[in-house]
């Protein structure tokens, strides 16, 4: 999706790659890990889209960049970057891996308000 940008604040046209950031990989690999690579590679346009217009916006990039550890922003990083996912590719729809890890006892952690 993101090429050797991936889980890095990057701009559309920046050569320059940055540090991973761990609470990118977070919130995009957790957002994105219930939807089928095809529906993924489909909209993969509006989901870059999206990404950028999420580091513009200043809640969100002190949510990634200040105190990853804390509640308040672990919470609004997920539920942004959800609501951003959920626009574009619309509901998850579960993937039988993802019945069998949650059968096995796997939980992802859900953003709450």
């Amino acid at each position: 999706l993101f090429g050797r940008n991936a889980f890095r604040k990057h701009q559309p046209d920046q050569e320059q790659r940055g540090v991973l950031n761990a609470s990118l990989w977070d919130v995009m690999s957790t957002g994105l890990s219930g939807y089928e690579m095809r529906v993924v590679e489909q909209k993969s346009d509006a989901l870059r889209a999206g990404f950028f217009r999420l580091l513009d916006d200043d809640d969100f990039k002190v949510s990634i960049t200040y105190g990853p550890n804390d509640p308040k922003k672990v919470r609004h990083r997920f539920s942004a970057a959800g609501a951003m996912i959920a626009e574009v590719l619309g509901r998850v729809r579960r993937s039988e891996d993802h019945e069998a890890m949650t059968a096995a006892g796997f939980r992802c952690p859900r953003a709450s308000p």
